[in-house]
């Protein structure tokens, strides 16, 4: 069976039957390389391929769309869950979770998802900090290997079954389990990686080349039972500048849906907006509900400017309700992962400008400029922006400029008038409809009086 993209295109076909059928087939497999990018996982058939998994030690892998009860999913192996999708697992437990102390069983009370998510994105921005989530931090921990022994690990990632998942950064507490790593693996046709890649050798020989790490994936778990009960995965993009394929708001739902959250860091990324971005990411993709009044507080913690801006503007008691207009605006669709850390925030702050407009919208017991003037918001604002003086970034608006705005809308409806009146006087001494436009758009209306169409011209004879 080939591609699902195939399936695709026959409808496209369907529908556009004069249409390149290669054309068309590859539009759907750019398309569906930037979903499948996206998402972090194939919408293709599913593969029943045998896999060995080496963590290096660690308790959690990831191993996405795996259906729970099936017989894919290796002896040994316990998959957790997926808290959206509660037949299908995300992370799979392989091995009992390090417990500090000498009593090895779990503990039987864990913090909130939504604090645990926020110590979650505090390791990350510690890993981050540290420089291991760097392609140095890679090359490292290959260089512990003696030659001999690296040339056969070399080897065995040869083959794309085997996965080898290496340690970055974990730690825990509270009931809780956090860890990053990094997969490493050789860029073949077979190896079939729906992820982001970064070289690791990428000015070796053509034999080194195409041996990379895979994006930095955060698994955070809930360790109160054996096997953990509850998991969630993060991939972790750093902010390399790619260009969106199509419009963010096309994707989000699919992805939020199907895909696997995807955090955006850049060296100036703090701690508060990982921490933010990440129950955000948690929100988007129904881990958590949007009533998880923390997620106010890490709005809050994470963009101080933005929130302080509507506290400022708007007059509210406290920054939480603050926070929480500007979550509102935040509901859908969400960050564009393809844009980068830089773009979240430039996101946020037109958020806040929109949710100070929304309120100004209201304040004055709802009545609003535009609807007393009976034209639509966006025209309201193209006048002012052609009409109204400007101080700073404001325009400077009152019962004048209405007036003003009023009588420029009662002389283009006189106009209109006019010119529906002319059109009409012309169609009766008859000019076609495109002929009569043509002619208003050369002559002033009271022209139109005098207007006669030009003589037809008699056919010519084929003798003459």
């Amino acid at each position: 069976m080939g591609h699902w993209t195939e399936l695709v295109v026959d409808h496209l076909a369907a529908r556009f039957p004069h249409a390149d059928r290669e054309h068309l087939l590859a539009l759907a497999q750019a398309a569906a390389t930037e979903m499948e990018t996206l998402a972090g996982q194939s919408f293709g058939p599913a593969k029943q391929n045998s896999v060995a998994v080496n963590t290096c030690g660690l308790p959690f892998v990831e191993l996405p769309g795996l259906l729970i009860g099936s017989q894919g999913c290796p002896t040994g192996m316990w998959p957790i869950p997926n808290p959206v999708d509660r037949q299908r697992a995300t992370v799979v437990q392989v091995g009992p979770v390090p417990q500090p102390g000498p009593d090895p069983q779990p503990v039987a009370r864990a913090m909130p998802v939504a604090s645990a998510l926020r110590a979650a994105g505090a390791l990350v921005h510690a890993a981050a900090q540290g420089g291991v989530l760097s392609r140095d931090f890679m090359l490292a921990w290959l260089g512990q290997f003696p030659p001999p022994e690296r040339t056969a690990f070399f080897q065995e990632l040869l083959d794309p079954s085997y996965r080898v998942h290496v340690p970055v950064a974990m730690g825990g507490g509270d009931g809780w389990w956090f860890q990053i790593t990094r997969r490493l693996l050789w860029v073949t046709p077979a190896a079939d990686e729906q992820r982001l890649v970064e070289p690791l050798f990428p000015d070796a020989d053509e034999a080194l080349r195409t041996l990379a790490a895979v994006e930095p994936l955060l698994i955070a778990t809930r360790v109160t039972s054996h096997p953990a009960d509850w998991a969630m995965a993060v991939r972790i993009w750093p902010s390399a500048g790619r260009p969106a394929g199509r419009p963010w708001w096309q994707l989000a739902g699919a992805i939020h849906e199907h895909g696997i959250p995807v955090l955006c860091l850049d060296p100036e990324s703090t701690a508060e907006e990982i921490q933010c971005q990440i129950l955000l990411l948690a929100h988007w993709h129904k881990y958590v509900g949007p009533g998880e009044p923390e997620i106010a507080d890490a709005i809050a913690a994470a963009y101080p400017q933005a929130v302080g801006r509507i506290v400022r503007a708007t007059k509210v008691p406290d920054t939480r309700t603050a926070a929480a207009m500007l979550f509102e605006g935040l509901l859908q669709p969400g960050f564009d992962p393809a844009r980068g850390a830089a773009a979240a925030r430039r996101y946020v702050n037109n958020k806040a400008t929109i949710a100070i407009r929304e309120h100004r919208k209201t304040a004055d017991g709802g009545v609003r400029p535009w609807e007393m003037l009976g034209i639509s918001e966006r025209y309201y604002y193209k006048l002012l922006n052609r009409l109204a003086p400007k101080t700073g970034t404001h325009y400077e608006v009152g019962p004048d400029m209405l007036e003003t705005i009023r009588s420029y809308l009662n002389s283009r409806d006189k106009k209109t008038e006019t010119h529906t009146a002319a059109m009409e006087l012309l169609q009766e001494r008859g000019f076609s409809y495109a002929a009569a436009r043509k002619w208003l758009q050369r002559h002033p209306c009271s022209e139109a009086l005098s207007a006669r169409p030009r003589p037809k011209k008699p056919p010519v004879s084929p003798d003459a």
